[in-house]
This record gives C-alpha cells, sequence and structure tokens, in this order.
C-alpha cells in the first residue's frame, strides 16, 4: 500500500473534503520522496499502474497547498508527455486534482475509452464528480441531480462490471471508498445505477 508520511503533518485544505482529496487512491507501489515538479512527474513515471498514478497527484496536491511543489508547472510537465492514452489520462487527471479544471474531463473522456480499465473508470468517473462540484451544475447544491452526476455513477459501475481485471484488491477499496463518499449526496441516490453500486457495498462488508 502506499505511504507518503509527510501528508499527516500537512496544513488541512479548504478542499480537503471532495471527492478527489477524501478517496485514498490505494496502490501497492510506495511513494518515494517529492519536492519538486519533476520529482512527481518521475515518480509517476516509476510505474505504469495509473493508481499509482493518481496516488500520486493526490499526495502532490496537498504538497502543493504548502508550498512544496508547484502544480501548475506539474501541469506542464505533464502535457509535454501527453500523446499517450495514458499520458492523456495523467494530464487530464493533474488538471482536475490541481487546478479543479474541467477542460481535463476531455482528456480523461478520450484516454479512458482507449485505456478501458476499472482504473481508469474509476478515475475518470471522480474527476467528473469533482468538476460537478466545484465547476459544473451540481456546485450551487451537491444534493442536486445533473447529468455529470450520472455520468460518474456510470463510470464507477463500469469499473465494478469489470471487476474480474481489477489491478489488484486495492481497486475495490478505492472503488468502496467512492461510493461510500457519494452516498453522502441525495443527488447521487436516485439513480437506478445507484442500486448497483449500493449491493457492491453491502457485498463488500460481508466479504
Amino acid at each position: 500500500m502506499k505511504k507518503l508520511a509527510l501528508i499527516s503533518v500537512l496544513v488541512v485544505p479548504a478542499f480537503g473534503d471532495s471527492f478527489l482529496t477524501s478517496v485514498t487512491f490505494y496502490s501497492s507501489h510506495e511513494i518515494g520522496e517529492m519536492e519538486t515538479p519533476e520529482q512527481v512527474v518521475a515518480e509517476m513515471g516509476k510505474y505504469p499502474d495509473i493508481m499509482h498514478h493518481m496516488a500520486v497527484l493526490q499526495a502532490a496536491y496537498f504538497l502543493d497547498l504548502n508550498g512544496i511543489v508547484g502544480g501548475s508547472k506539474v501541469i506542464d510537465l505533464l502535457k509535454a508527455k501527453k500523446g499517450t492514452a495514458t499520458g492523456n489520462f495523467d494530464l487530464g487527471f493533474a488538471m482536475v486534482m490541481l487546478e479543479f479544471d474541467p477542460d481535463g474531463l476531455d482528456y480523461l473522456g478520450k484516454a479512458t475509452s482507449i485505456l478501458n480499465t476499472p482504473e481508469a473508470h474509476l478515475g475518470y468517473g471522480l474527476c467528473i464528480a469533482q468538476i460537478d462540484a466545484f465547476a459544473g451544475d451540481g456546485a450551487e447544491n451537491w444534493d442536486r441531480q445533473t447529468d455529470l452526476k450520472k455520468q460518474a455513477i456510470n463510470q464507477l459501475v463500469q469499473c465494478l462490471d469489470m471487476d474480474e481485471l481489477w489491478a489488484s484488491d486495492y481497486t475495490g477499496m478505492t472503488l468502496l471508498e467512492a461510493v461510500d463518499y457519494m452516498g453522502y449526496y441525495e443527488g447521487y441516490l436516485d439513480y437506478p445505477e445507484w442500486k448497483k453500486l449500493m449491493k457492491f457495498r453491502e457485498n463488500y462488508d460481508r466479504e
């Protein structure tokens, strides 16, 4: 499981309660020391596992808030690596995680359609939920039903439907936290697809 002891002593961020900062992106790889944007990108490049990439970018978000790395510089470095499906996914995720930029969803959507892995669908779904909450139609009221909420649920359902392809049990652990967090907001609960996620939640508790 990933470890980054430094995070535990950092300042709690204003956006600490959000989809991308409250859900843990579990990874089988530890996160090394990161003090510069170059080290963040280098850490992502150590493994092809995009769960690790998302965990690194989440850590970079907290580090950026404390003036340790520059989030905008991380995005600039990732722009130089775009062009592959993984590179585009990383860039889109960074844009949403570090700057709440809705344009990141365009990169994520195209990349996810190519990668078509449960981890990509999971990350994309959480980014859709993040944009809905802070920059989309749901920004004024998190409990309001929106098209983005429906899209976010659909991405999580696709991750669940591909459970036989999960890279590890860590994918299920991250999905579980995502479902738990979504469950706080009534805007997600009335969609028919939500029942499937709740069944997963209930079965996970019994295992």
